[in-house]
């Protein structure tokens, strides 16, 4: 007898080709994207966050207002509108992205992307979507040393399950450049991304007013404010951003 696998189930989640196994327990599960409910429950969440940059505040300070918004970015002229991260970036988080995006384990990616996905669907049920969803884009060389580029295995999933338009040639890295995660100062960040993106003249942006870009960790966000001032410079007023992990620190009042 043929082994077959329901075309909708593959289509739902193509790497369920065997029984599923979760992605951090390595047991087998009943979810069809490699991640059990109880490791699901258990992923450091973030909570209470500055509605601009992401971070969380001290656990003790409930922000009141409409606009939620840390000491360091009030008042502040900030090209990215506000910054969406799933989980603090620490354990599991930093395993499974690391396992992601350096041990070819696409399979992790589609379990963080429906996560992402689910997120982001519950965010814009009473937000406006944005135009189009567009990953930080990696330079050649990266993407032939890698094969994949990570933040866009991310957007596709995360666009398709939402409706949402989604590009990779919008953005385009056009210097190779030293990891940010690799450099120590804030100075040195921005001196190694200078002339690093650009945007493509060949894309059509008559119709784009929002956009959001899509990465698998944000740190200091040193690459989505200069791809946002980017973007602005082109005619985009509104740029989000949304990430697996926010790399944090915790404000206080």
């Amino acid at each position: 007898m043929r082994w077959r696998i329901p075309f909708e189930k593959l289509r739902a989640n193509p790497f369920q080709l065997l029984p599923t196994v979760c992605v951090v327990c390595l047991r087998q599960c009943d979810s069809d994207f490699n991640l059990c409910t109880a490791c699901a429950d258990q992923l450091p969440k973030l909570e209470n966050t500055c509605d601009r940059c992401g971070l969380p505040f001290s656990p003790t300070l409930v922000p009141t207002g409409n606009q939620r918004r840390c000491g360091a970015c009030v008042g502040l002229q900030f090209p990215v509108e506000s910054c969406h991260g799933l989980y603090h970036y620490r354990s599991p988080v930093d395993a499974l992205l690391s396992n992601f995006k350096f041990g070819d384990r696409l399979d992790i990616g589609f379990s963080l992307s429906r996560l992402l996905a689910r997120a982001m669907g519950e965010y814009y049920e009473t937000n406006t979507k944005p135009d189009l969803l567009i990953p930080v884009p990696i330079h050649t060389r990266r993407y032939l040393q890698r094969g994949f580029n990570q933040a866009w295995e991310l957007t596709k999933h995360a666009g398709r399950l939402n409706g949402i338009g989604i590009s990779n040639r919008l953005v385009m890295k056009t210097r190779h450049t030293e990891a940010q995660s690799k450099l120590a100062s804030a100075t040195e960040r921005k001196h190694n991304l200078r002339d690093a993106f650009a945007i493509n003249p060949r894309f059509p942006l008559k119709d784009v007013t929002h956009v959001t870009i899509i990465d698998d960790v944000v740190t200091t966000m040193s690459t989505v404010t200069v791809i946002a001032k980017l973007l602005q410079s082109h005619g985009i007023p509104r740029v989000d951003v949304w990430c697996v992990a926010r790399a944090s620190r915790i404000f206080t009042p």
